[in-house]
Parts: C-alpha cells; structure tokens; sequence
C-alpha cells in the first residue's frame, strides 16, 4: 500500500511532495513514520492542563481514533537532551505500534536513535520492516 510522499524542500520543511501535477506516492510506512514526528497531534490533558498548549489538530479532538504523536511537543520545548530524546522515541515507538495494529500499514516501524547534529537539527534512525532510514528535521 502506497500513501503520500512527504519531501523537503530547500528550508528544509517536509511537504506534500507532488510530480506532474499528482500527489506523488511512497510506501506507507515512510510516510506513515514522517507523519508521526512531523505532524501536530492534539496533546491529552494529562501533558499538559492548558487548552491553548494542547494545540495540535483539532480534528483529532474529534476523531474517535488517534492517528497523531505528540512529538512535536517536545521540538517546542527547544530543549533536546538525553531525556527528551528518549521521550520522543518511546512517543514515535509507541504511536507506530497503535497505528501497526490499527493495520494503517503493514511492516514495523521503530526509532532506533536520534543524533543532535546542532542546536537546531536531529537526524533521526528510523528502521522500516527492518530497512534502515535516515529523516532530518530543523526545530
């Protein structure tokens, strides 16, 4: 099953990728593990007491069904240290399990490591039915 391609661009943010005027295509559980550390889920109330900072997706407030990470509330934060490292890999880890077994894709996805090359940069192992992949972003 394919989904869509998530690419990124010369600033260095991830998009829709398109290709002759179609929204190009890429095997899900890639675009599947980018849009779990890339897209604003809707924080539960035990993270964090206050609306405004619960932000995310308000249509994941009103899904029955939760297809969003929280990871992005630790990018936030701007600090990335040993703790919220192994935070945002359990948050990626766990999601992708939820997502595996509601059968939104087929193989695995895990988080293996994440390196901080900068302040404002994190290369990202990710592993894919057991096929490393490199993802890196800008915080």
């Amino acid at each position: 099953m394919d989904c869509v391609a998530f690419e990124q661009n010369e600033n260095g943010e991830y998009t829709i990728s398109y290709e002759n005027g179609q929204i190009k295509r890429e095997k899900a559980e890639l675009s599947w593990a980018k849009h779990n550390l890339l897209c604003f889920g809707r924080l539960n109330k035990i993270l964090t007491k206050n609306p405004r900072k619960r932000s995310g997706d308000i249509g994941n407030f009103l899904e029955s069904s939760n297809f969003y990470s929280t990871c992005w509330a630790y990018y936030l934060e701007g600090i990335i240290n040993t703790t919220t490292m192994k935070n945002i890999i359990q948050e990626f880890n766990a999601s992708c399990s939820r997502d595996l077994n509601n059968k939104l894709f087929s193989n695995d996805i895990s988080l293996k490591s994440i390196t901080k090359l900068d302040k404002n940069t994190l290369n990202f192992t990710i592993e894919v039915g057991g096929n490393p992949s490199e993802i890196t972003i800008k915080i």
